[in-house]
């Protein structure tokens, strides 16, 4: 009797001190023991603790979850009182001796707060902190289950690009920035809403899941354009949109799908304000996964081939150089540059492939040294992105070096819009012809800083936009202008070549304004490194 007693001490020890709220009742329903927050959570409950039931507990109106209690359980459930919703944790169990039911015990176990707690992390998890719209991951994967729960309705993907905002950030400082993006979520939010999911991607980038019956291109089109005026600035954002319908015919993934609308956007958003994903799009999609998929087979295997496009004398006729073209040897034929240099740059391999065209064109010129052939300097694309990816004066330094090969017979090609707007660029190119490489200015004339990028540094080799040579050598306007190019150049110690010449008139011309070198289909067109080689022994 003495352990019986003793047991049932212990027993009640342990309710009345657990964090929990216990409840004890017996075989008829009634409340036999609780403690302090039994108590607690009874006057929730508008119970009597002395005139308890269990019966008031299943059928508590501030309750849910507990109308059934003819077996045992451990569920979560809600309790509501006053606009307050708790959450508990609730194990309720029958007890039996030797079969017979002696009674039972409910424990409620308050994890609110923890549930708070929770809701609050995912939340932070989940939302952008400046606009508040779901994030990438977030908006993957509510845009998934919003579309494998429709089945019935079509989606279309709708994906949002401001124009420039990496210089409104620059010139206007973060803080603009993000009321720039506060403004576009706004106006995002004014479009339907049912069954739609919104989401900042990245930086600028913005994407919508939406009916496809609710969408209506003229609102989209309507916020192309945004005045965003404070007291201390007043800005038009350019706002682009490329949108993807999406087909039940294909199975792809919803980051597949916000590329597609990317992709609309990036093909003619600006002139069209908004864009369609299309076929022509989706060749041009999987044209780019192939080159991708196969570009370091491409390195492996030399499928990238470099051609030469010689230069020559306009006065003599003399061979003076060459520029180094790439081309790429599919199953299909022979590929321009056109159709895979820009989806290296896009997706970051340009500076692999320039490296190889660069190895290239030093192994040939070791090659006509070591054979006692003509040696003609060798002029070489340098994209913008090389000088962001590698130290390409320490590139060119390493293989002059392991071909010994002279600096100056090696001319580096760079576009004349990256210089113009890069003054680290500039300091490269100073570095590269401290070391003699001789640095050429490509497209020359094609932007509006031409002249202002010659004040700010010096130039071995000038070639003029073949454009340029060809739609102003018929205006007397434009071989002024020409001409005096051509002269200031000159007068810089500046050699000049103008490229894309095709006819003995422009030939003709550009020698008597003074030029120095042609480049084009007149003398020869591109030719394979071999046959270039033949005609220098």
């Amino acid at each position: 009797m003495d352990n019986y007693n003793n047991r049932c001490a212990i027993m009640e020890n342990l309710i009345q001190s657990s964090l929990d709220a216990v409840l004890v009742f017996d075989e008829k329903g009634r409340l036999d023991l609780t403690n302090d927050n039994g108590k607690d959570l009874l006057e929730l409950l508008d119970i009597d603790p002395d005139n308890c039931h269990l019966t008031n507990i299943s059928s508590n109106r501030h309750l849910s979850g507990l109308e059934d209690l003819s077996e045992s359980f451990v569920k979560a459930i809600n309790l509501k009182v006053n606009d307050e919703e708790r959450k508990y944790n609730c194990n309720y169990g029958r007890v039996f001796k030797e079969k017979s039911y002696v009674g039972c015990f409910l424990i409620f176990n308050d994890f609110t707060c923890q549930e708070l707690l929770f809701r609050k992390q995912k939340y932070i998890a989940e939302h952008d902190e400046i606009t508040d719209f779901y994030n990438k991951s977030a908006f993957y994967r509510y845009t998934e289950e919003l579309i494998e729960n429709h089945p019935d309705i079509k989606f279309d993907i709708i994906y949002s690009d401001i124009k420039d905002f990496k210089l409104i950030n620059e010139n206007y400082g973060q803080d603009v920035g993000n009321e720039v993006l506060l403004s576009i979520a706004e106006i995002l939010k004014t479009f339907p809403q049912t069954n739609t999911v919104i989401g900042r991607l990245e930086a600028d980038h913005f994407a919508l899941c939406m009916p496809d019956d609710r969408l209506d291109v003229d609102l989209i089109k309507k916020h192309s354009w945004i005045q965003i005026k404070k007291d201390d600035y007043d800005l038009v954002v350019h706002n682009v949109f490329g949108i993807y319908q999406i087909s039940d015919k294909e199975e792809i993934d919803v980051p597949t799908m916000c590329e597609r609308a990317r992709m609309a956007l990036e093909h003619d958003g600006l002139e069209k304000k908004v864009c369609f994903y299309n076929e022509v799009m989706k060749e041009n999609l999987i044209k780019e996964q192939h080159i991708l998929k196969h570009f370091a087979m491409y390195i492996r295997e030399r499928k990238f081939l470099v051609y030469m496009q010689p230069q020559y004398d306009c006065k003599t006729g003399n061979l003076v150089g060459a520029e180094a073209l790439v081309r790429l040897k599919r199953k299909s034929g022979i590929s321009i540059p056109y159709d895979f240099v820009p989806i290296l740059e896009k997706n970051g391999y340009i500076t692999e492939m320039d490296y190889y065209v660069w190895e290239e064109a030093c192994r040939f010129l070791r090659k006509c040294i070591d054979n006692k052939s003509e040696v003609v300097p060798i002029a070489v694309n340098v994209s913008c992105k090389d000088f962001d990816k590698i130290n390409v004066n320490n590139a060119f330094c390493i293989l002059t070096k392991k071909y010994n090969i002279p600096h100056d017979l090696i001319r580096l090609e760079i576009t004349e819009s990256a210089i113009a707007s890069d003054e680290k660029l500039i300091r490269v190119v100073k570095d590269l012809r401290r070391n003699g490489f001789l640095v050429e200015i490509d497209d020359f004339g094609s932007g509006y800083s031409s002249l202002n990028m010659l004040q700010k540094i010096s130039i071995d080799v000038v070639k003029l936009d073949m454009n340029f040579v060809k739609e102003d050598s018929n205006k007397e306007s434009g071989l002024i202008i020409l001409e005096g190019i051509i002269k200031l150049l000159k007068s810089l110690r500046m050699t000049v070549i103008a490229e894309g010449v095709e006819t003995k008139e422009q030939l003709n011309l550009l020698t008597r304004l003074g030029c120095d070198v042609i480049q084009g289909y007149y003398y020869s067109r591109p030719i394979p490194m071999d046959e270039f080689y033949d005609s220098l022994k």
